[in-house]
């Protein structure tokens, strides 16, 4: 309705207008930082809370609209012509015959990360990261959700490059939740498995995913097309990375008793202890840390500054000392 008058080359909302609404609404609208852009929300919740009443109330309309927001971070649209649907009032006013057209209508490219003329990476895509799992799973468009992201070897090496491990680890989590097809449930499990196997290497060094990935999951390719397609993308991308690419299965396989791989200590670990509720462990040598159990993250690291190795390790019952 905005373009009653006349048709414009460029489909968007006229900056005039845009800026009109701004002022109209100093007191409704808030700028604030999200993944390191600025992006626009309302000051109250109630708007909030009203614009999910109207828009995602209703399980189709939700699904509509989660659909567009993923194309969106697809970056479908990119640099190309958008379908749209001509009102009735301007198809009776300019006499137009089609119901639909297509223009420009300057929507961004969303790469996973952004390169300067030199080739160099200057950030990540941190809010596409975050935005396009989400809404593909509540889309359910599973198989763009595989191809694009869980089962992509470039997403999760630029996830990992600029995330912790449970951020990606989140994304299969919520997708296993969401979705009814076992075999696919069973294979995204596996690469969370092996993303939890490999967590100690890959959060220092992000470039071993490709070796850590056929390392491990090369048993399970055959019957698995997800993992056999992220395999093969892992040897046709992995180089770029890492040299190291193995050939045959060399790494524990997700389903053994080995679930984490706890790597800090410089020096042999001489004393560990369990904490009373068993959810975190705490190992000694030269350095006290603390391990997450449930997650395997180091939570604290200690160095007590005192020469040679300690040998002993007691906790208290409260877990305090």
């Amino acid at each position: 309705d905005v373009y009653q008058y006349h048709l414009p080359p460029v489909r968007r909302i006229p900056p005039l207008l845009w800026t009109r609404i701004r002022n109209d609404l100093p007191n409704y609208l808030s700028e604030r930082e999200a993944d390191g852009v600025n992006v626009m929300n309302w000051y109250h919740r109630q708007f909030r809370d009203t614009a999910k009443e109207r828009y995602f109330k209703n399980m189709n309309m939700a699904i509509y609209f989660h659909s567009m927001i993923a194309d969106y971070y697809l970056g479908i649209w990119g640099g190309k012509p958008k379908p749209f649907k001509y009102t009735e009032i301007q198809r009776h006013r300019f006499g137009l015959t089609d119901k639909e057209g297509i223009a420009d209508r300057k929507v961004p490219i969303q790469p996973l990360v952004f390169i300067n003329k030199e080739g160099k990476v200057t950030r990540y895509n941190l809010r596409k990261f975050g935005e396009l799992p989400f809404h593909l799973v509540r889309s359910r468009r599973f198989t763009d959700l595989f191809r694009n992201v869980l089962f992509n070897y470039d997403w999760l090496h630029a996830k990992l490059s600029s995330c912790p491990l449970q951020a990606v680890l989140a994304d299969f989590e919520d997708a296993s939740i969401n979705i009814d097809d076992k075999d696919a449930r069973r294979e995204l499990m596996l690469v969370a498995d092996a993303l939890r196997l490999g967590g100690a290497i890959l959060g220092v060094y992000p470039n071993m995913l490709a070796a850590q990935l056929v390392g491990r999951l090369l048993p399970e390719i055959g019957g698995n097309p997800n993992i056999k397609m992220l395999l093969e993308a892992c040897d046709k991308s992995g180089p770029k990375d890492s040299a190291l690419i193995p050939l045959n299965h060399c790494l524990h396989t997700p389903g053994g008793p080995l679930k984490y791989s706890l790597e800090g200590h410089q020096f042999a670990v001489f004393g560990f202890c369990l904490t009373s509720d068993y959810r975190y462990m705490v190992s000694i040598s030269t350095r006290f840390i603390t391990w997450d159990l449930s997650t395997s993250d180091l939570t604290r690291d200690v160095n007590p500054g005192v020469e040679g190795i300690m040998q002993q390790l007691v906790l208290s019952p409260d877990n305090k000392w």
